[in-house]
């Protein structure tokens, strides 16, 4: 697993600590858009709502998609501890760790 991530317009000393899933509004959202933007292979959409600089506050289909492509590029850290193969979309604790993780949390 690489080394934390410093991303642009997440405040330093911001950390996931909410469950996040489809249908949500919430500031942790755009921050999980962000992250989830910022590496080509988990990112939600090349242009339009949803894409790199243009993340909102909704926790749409988009949005699952990629936290289950997210989920399934770090199954060992995540879905493994839980007993899963497949990514749920749901952001829950294991999701959390790795997201904090890779913020240097």
């Amino acid at each position: 697993v690489s080394t934390a991530i410093t991303i642009k317009d997440i405040p330093a000393s911001f950390s996931f600590s909410k469950t996040l899933k489809l249908g949500l509004i919430d500031l942790e959202v755009k921050y999980l858009q962000v992250v989830l933007n910022s590496a080509i292979d988990t990112k939600l959409t090349g242009e339009g709502i949803g894409s790199s600089g243009k993340e909102t506050d909704y926790f749409g289909g988009k949005t699952k998609q990629a936290v289950i492509k997210f989920q399934e590029k770090y199954k060992d850290e995540v879905l493994g501890p839980v007993g899963l193969t497949k990514g749920t979309g749901i952001v829950g604790p294991t999701t959390r760790a790795m997201l904090n993780f890779l913020l240097g949390k």
